[in-house]
């Protein structure tokens, strides 16, 4: 990230509009879930016999949802009770620039998430070291679902 983008990111941090975590949590974001689940017809999709979802219709309607979601609410800043506003650009840029995989805790919790993309054969659930009795540090990947979305 360029000095001017994170000089800008950090101004909107201080300069947003201003929202209580309890306003945050407990108010926006519930009202524009409940929005999109309408909008998008996404209340009651999920099979809890079969909870990952391979419909790539509907898997798009999630990501239509998320997306209008972000950038219609913005992200909120804990620290300064701000909202910051991101443009499209904002979010393809940031997309553009995501990580390839997370590092989850440390030690014998480690865990590795890397994405997914619909049918993947990669596991879904975290294992660790621990978990397999193994000793050290020998992360299993935990896939992060791309197209696998589960409604509220």
């Amino acid at each position: 990230m360029s000095i001017e983008l994170f000089v800008k990111l950090l101004d909107k941090a201080h300069r947003g509009e201003i929202c209580a975590v309890k306003e945050w949590d407990a108010q926006r974001v519930p009202a524009a879930v409940k929005g999109k689940l309408k909008k998008y017809e996404l209340a009651k999709t999920v099979n809890l016999q079969d909870p990952i979802n391979c419909d790539d219709e509907l898997v798009d309607r999630f990501y239509k949802a998320g997306y209008e979601m972000a950038y219609e609410l913005g992200i909120f800043c804990q620290d300064s009770e701000r909202i910051i506003k991101v443009t499209e650009e904002d979010l393809h840029y940031g997309f553009s620039r995501a990580p390839k995989k997370l590092i989850l805790g440390k030690g014998k919790d480690q865990v590795v998430m890397l994405p997914r993309r619909p049918e993947d054969a990669a596991p879904v659930a975290p294992r660790t070291a621990a978990r397999r009795g193994e000793p050290g540090v020998d992360p299993a990947p935990l896939a992060l679902g791309t197209g696998a979305c589960l409604s509220l």
